[in-house]
């Protein structure tokens, strides 16, 4: 009888520990933390965070994108006025274009001043807000 109180206890032990360790590798992954453009051009000691995500509108400077490499090249900017050079691999959203609103998320060299952006998100463009308080049916069509 004792036997089987050893195998319980020890079974218990493996799944409790085995649930202890994906609950702390879960909490302790990479943090991202959420920055305007200007906090991080003013504070470069910001850049010494992993992950970082930045939201901003595309300017026209230094704006080039090529969909078929799967490249951009661009700066964004915020309502301080200060812009933020971007460099981007990986699949670019129909809704990216100059002056759209985007998030980005990656790291920054503040030695070289650029951004290398892993993920990168277009909003949706003001064009798909709601007209009002009609019923899509009761819209004119178009």
């Amino acid at each position: 009888m004792k036997k089987n109180y050893i195998k319980y206890a020890v079974a218990f032990a493996v799944i409790a520990a085995t649930l202890v360790y994906f609950i702390v590798s879960a909490l302790s992954g990479e943090k991202i933390y959420y920055r305007e453009v200007g906090e991080l051009i003013n504070n470069p000691l910001l850049a010494e965070k992993k992950g970082l995500r930045i939201s901003g509108n595309v300017i026209s400077d230094n704006f080039s994108v090529n969909k078929f490499e799967k490249y951009a090249v661009f700066e964004i900017t915020d309502d301080t006025g200060a812009a933020l050079p971007v460099v981007y691999n990986g699949t670019i959203p129909d809704a990216f274009e100059i002056g759209a609103a985007v998030l980005i998320e990656g790291s920054y060299s503040a030695s070289e001043n650029v951004f290398t952006a892993k993920k990168l998100l277009a909003k949706c463009p003001s064009k798909y807000e709601a007209e009002g308080e009609k019923h899509p049916d009761e819209l004119p069509k178009k």
